[in-house]
């Protein structure tokens, strides 16, 4: 109601906002959630507590959407170079052999 020129759209669970400048979704698929990224200007990220890493928001920064976040959205605390996505993408495509790669040196310690 502050803001009647603005649209917002939520998706996914949680409460229904019932406005007249507000869109709720509550199931989409993922490519109905591309198109979603691709339509809007923002994602909009801010959690109460922090969160260790959000696909969510890792999405909307592929799509090329602006981020507005608090301090909790913790996949951005990671010191990559954001401002270039050809390595962020590098570091994505790295991650699941560095997470498995970690999980087995943790599993050998532990057999000592």
């Amino acid at each position: 109601e502050q803001h009647p020129e603005m649209h917002f759209t939520f998706a996914g669970g949680g409460y229904e906002i019932n406005k007249p400048n507000c869109t709720y979704l509550q199931q989409i698929t993922p490519e109905q959630l591309r198109e979603l990224y691709n339509s809007h200007e923002h994602l909009m990220m801010l959690p109460p507590t922090a969160q260790p890493f959000e696909r969510v928001a890792i999405e909307g920064y592929l799509c090329g959407i602006k981020i507005l976040k608090n301090e909790n959205v913790g996949a951005f605390s990671y010191q990559w170079e954001w401002d270039k996505k050809e390595k962020v993408l590098f570091y994505l495509r790295q991650a699941t052999v560095g997470f498995s790669d970690e999980i087995y040196q943790l599993l050998e310690e532990l057999k000592k």
